[in-house]
């Protein structure tokens, strides 16, 4: 029923006049802002009923959702975050890139972006050079990387990707080279 069409019966009601012994229809409404919408009281403890069962599924349903993910987050052994909760599992040894810059850059500021990505695709670091012929950066990688990407950035405005992707080991040094040679794409490299 439409608010107007309710308010129109309600005012109906008040209006028609009452067989002797009933009650005025007053004395059986409790009144909300100022008397413009009444309920009578059992209809007002149903909708107080109703609404306050409505609250507690709604409630009960969130707190369940909520703890079905905290349960299936911390129940995987194959996400990089539950490695450092695992006793017993060693630890990787410190894996290190070196960066080497020794392309001519002929007047332009170019800087270079090594993002550091884990098995998950996700990334975990990132260092930023800005590059001059002849830079060389030793770099120790995050703990659960296991490849990087290089993006490199010519005067903040024009970016480009080196083709290669390079994949650390365990306790070893990598090389990570930009010279004339190098081979630059627009999109991000797979792999």
């Amino acid at each position: 029923m439409k608010l107007q069409k309710h308010l129109n019966h309600i005012a109906e009601r008040a209006e028609t006049p009452k067989k002797t012994g009933e009650m005025s229809s007053t004395k059986n409404h409790t009144s909300r802002r100022n008397n413009n919408f009444c309920l009578p009281k059992e209809a007002d403890i149903k909708l107080k009923f109703t609404m306050r069962k409505n609250y507690f599924w709604i409630t009960l349903i969130g707190l369940m959702v909520m703890a079905a993910g905290f349960v299936a987050c911390h129940k995987c052994d194959k996400c990089d975050e539950c490695d450092d909760k695992n006793p017993g599992v060693p630890d990787k040894k410190e894996m290190t890139y070196t960066f080497k810059f020794n392309a001519d850059a002929s007047g332009a500021i170019v800087n270079a972006i090594v993002y550091e990505y884990n098995n998950s695709e996700i990334v975990v670091g990132q260092q930023s050079f800005n590059c001059t012929k002849g830079l060389r950066r030793v770099v120790t990688a995050n703990s659960k990387t296991t490849k990087v990407k290089v993006k490199i950035i010519v005067n903040s405005e024009s970016f480009r990707w080196v083709m290669k992707v390079y994949y650390l080991e365990d306790g070893k040094n990598i090389d990570i080279e930009i010279n004339d040679d190098t081979t630059l794409i627009p999109m991000e490299p797979i792999g």
